[in-house]
């Protein structure tokens, strides 16, 4: 067996994968990953599935060693470099990594999240399905810091030097969204929901993973608090 051995890295850093589903009529979130297309992406230049768990980085990088066998690693995410003792590994591949050889995972120059995958996957025991972090409640794998030993599950019977390559997804943009009213939308006179689909609307940076925070126009509502109601994803 094999393990990465976190030496550096940011606040954020967890395991994510797909996320745990049929468990949110108990209250238990989906969790997973923030941006699934990268995290594909990434196990895929590995030869995993696509769902298979992966290190998600939350704006900074990250600096691993391997120890043990070899093992196969691969990362994505927008602007986000892969470096082996200091090389850069070229866009779209998977490089192997040597025992005692240190791996450098970028921040995410274009975006927020950034995916480390390693062939074969972490041999980590799931929760209810998943082995994603949930870090509000404490469910599933912890948040990660240095010093974490990772194992892993190297995968046997396969070159691991033949990089795989990987067509860029198309760069991102911004537009407009299809909204539906909800149950409170009488709170909100017709200025103040034109207000909302009239004016743009940005990311703000308190935003985390239980929810985005949009920064714009403040929009007055008719009623007091709230009583708490269930929500999915998509709400605003």
């Amino acid at each position: 067996m094999s393990f990465l051995v976190i030496r550096d890295c940011g606040p954020g850093l967890s395991i994510q994968d797909h996320g745990r589903f049929g468990w949110r009529r108990f209250g238990i979130s989906t969790a997973g990953a923030m941006d699934r297309q990268h995290l594909a992406i990434a196990n895929r230049l590995v030869g995993n599935p696509t769902n298979a768990a992966a290190i998600e980085t939350v704006l900074s990088g990250c600096r691993l060693e391997v120890v043990g066998p070899p093992v196969l690693l691969a990362a994505a995410g927008p602007g986000v470099s892969l470096f082996v003792d200091g090389r850069p590994v070229p866009a779209s591949q998977s490089s192997e990594v040597e025992e005692g050889q240190v791996v450098t995972l970028s921040p995410a120059r274009e975006g927020v999240y950034g995916y480390l995958a390693v062939a074969g996957g972490f041999d980590l025991v799931a929760e209810m399905g998943s082995l994603s972090a949930h870090l509000r409640s404490g469910v599933g794998q912890p948040r990660l810091c240095s010093g974490a030993n990772l194992p892993v599950r190297v995968r046997q019977g396969r070159d691991l030097r033949v990089p795989l390559a990987l067509s860029a997804l198309p760069p991102a943009v911004s537009g407009p969204i299809r909204i539906l009213c909800g149950p409170q939308e009488d709170w909100f006179d017709t200025v103040t929901r034109e207000q909302l689909v009239a004016n743009h609307w940005t990311i703000s940076q308190r935003s985390d993973r239980m929810g985005m925070f949009l920064d714009g126009p403040a929009l007055a509502q008719n009623a007091g608090s709230m009583v708490s109601d269930g929500v999915l994803p998509g709400s605003i």
